[in-house]
């Protein structure tokens, strides 16, 4: 059985705290006489029993400066313009946290042809349901309203009064906030304002074909591009300067606090930091990676040998060290908002699970608790 929860952890070095000394309960909920053991760095599990969480370190890349921490926020990317990660984006975009709550989509079709968007307390509990489409994506969160697109195009839902208004038709393969203004991305690159009109193209260059894990932040458009062996540039959307940032062959890309993180292809899939500010790359990991999501909690890195079935989850720090499991087995897409990363899970045809970010609490998302819409 697992033992009992570590302690705080130490944010001067990012390790565990020790495990308790009172008893845990085994998987079938029943006690269990292994107590927790010492806590692992930054929240690995100890041999015993459940470690503490542990903090990353205050001069740590993915936090030293960082505002996002101060706030508590972990999917987006400034403080002042919310929005979503690119990360989530880059997915189905199915969660987006606003603070002190959180937004999903049940994505198992639990009405016939429809899927809901629900929201959830900061601890995860569902509450509400709040709409209801065939399909839903690219969840955003914006001054009390979330945006998002759906078969119909762009839809804003008022979470105050809970009307729904369709801003703008189309059929959009991501929806991106940056200094308040939506980004529509489909073959061209869209800016409009937060009502949909005032469309402005930004790009159009056969983005759909090109443009891989396009990320919006501070005006500029980060992205591999496809044309081009999948090199990581950087494009300025008020003067169009592009900017070459690396020579690598990149599986994905990710950005936080200055600093991209990519898996590099032509390194043998190492996972790998580029600074910004100086251009300077550095290699993080050498174990084989098939994507990495980067936040104030961590790097989140999916790994596994080829001939495994599944892939699973780890979580590193901004330097690459402290590696432990967060999930043993793990659907391709993941999401992360709030304090969670929810995910469907293959062994549970698919539902909608989530997971703390330490790997404890793995738990289906249970909706039947929440108030429904008539």
């Amino acid at each position: 059985g697992a033992g009992g929860a570590g302690g705080a952890g130490d944010p001067a070095d990012g390790d565990g705290g020790d495990g308790s000394n009172e008893p845990g309960n085994d998987p079938a909920g029943n006690p269990s006489d292994v107590v927790g053991g010492q806590g692992g760095q930054s929240g690995q599990v100890s041999p015993n029993g459940q470690g503490g969480a542990g903090k990353i370190a205050a001069d740590d890349p993915l936090v030293a400066g960082n505002p996002l921490v101060q706030a508590g926020r972990t999917s987006l990317y400034d403080v002042d313009n919310d929005g979503n990660l690119a990360d989530n984006i880059t997915g189905e975009g199915i969660a987006v946290d606003q603070g002190d709550k959180v937004y999903v989509v049940d994505m198992r079709v639990k009405y016939d042809d429809y899927e809901s968007i629900f929201e959830l307390a900061w601890d995860g509990t569902p509450v509400r349901e709040l709409y209801r489409e065939v399909t839903i994506k690219f969840l955003n969160f914006y001054k009390d309203s979330l945006y998002f697109s759906t078969p119909k195009g762009l839809t804003r839902l008022d979470l105050k009064s809970g009307e729904a208004v369709l801003l703008k038709e189309g059929s959009f393969d991501g929806v991106y906030f940056d200094d308040g203004r939506l980004y529509l991305l489909s073959d061209r690159l869209v800016n409009v304002q937060l009502d949909g009109s005032e469309p402005v193209e930004v790009w159009d260059r056969g983005l759909s074909r090109t443009v891989n894990q396009p990320i919006i932040s501070n005006g500029m458009l980060y992205y591999l591009d496809e044309l081009d062996r999948n090199r990581p540039y950087r494009r300025n959307l008020a003067t169009g300067e592009t900017t070459l940032l690396a020579d690598m062959n990149c599986f994905s890309l990710s950005l936080c606090n200055g600093q991209l993180y990519v898996v590099d292809k032509g390194d043998l899939n190492a996972l790998k930091r580029v600074d910004l500010a100086s251009g300077g790359v550095t290699t993080l990991s050498t174990d084989p990676y098939y994507g990495a999501v980067a936040t104030t909690q961590g790097v989140f890195a999916k790994n596994g040998p080829v001939e495994r079935r599944g892939f699973f989850l780890e979580s590193l720090n901004g330097n690459g060290k402290n590696s432990s499991t967060v999930l043993s087995d793990i659907a391709l897409e993941y999401y992360i908002a709030g304090e969670w990363i929810f995910y469907h899970n293959s062994a549970d045809h698919f539902a909608l699970w989530a997971v703390r970010f330490n790997g404890t609490e793995p738990h289906r998302v249970d909706f039947s608790q929440a108030a429904l819409l008539v």
